[in-house]
């Protein structure tokens, strides 16, 4: 249920904002990488809050308040690296160090 709305959530802030090249390269690597990869690392709160995250971004977009759309769009962006790295690169380097 996560990623389709996840998949709902981007659809309409990519539709939003009424960027033709932005819409192509979405919906190109949207099927390439799928959104799989992060989700087994998501926590309920984790997801919770992406989804949260996302309607916000959304709400900006549509409203046109671009230093709010940029200010959500980097604490998003800087959770989800935050995600990544703990889930990912830690671990791995936790093995390398040991």
């Amino acid at each position: 249920a996560y990623l389709r709305l996840v998949a709902q959530a981007q659809t309409a802030i990519v539709t939003s904002a009424r960027n033709s090249l932005l819409t192509e390269i979405y919906e190109s690597l949207f099927f390439r990488i799928g959104r799989g990869r992060l989700a087994p690392w998501f926590s309920r709160e984790d997801a919770r809050q992406d989804l949260e995250d996302q309607e916000k971004i959304l709400g900006a977009l549509e409203a046109r308040q671009c230093n709010e759309l940029a200010g959500l769009v980097q604490r998003r962006t800087e959770r989800l690296f935050s995600l990544y790295r703990n889930a990912l690169v830690a671990p791995a380097e936790a093995g390398r160090l040991a």
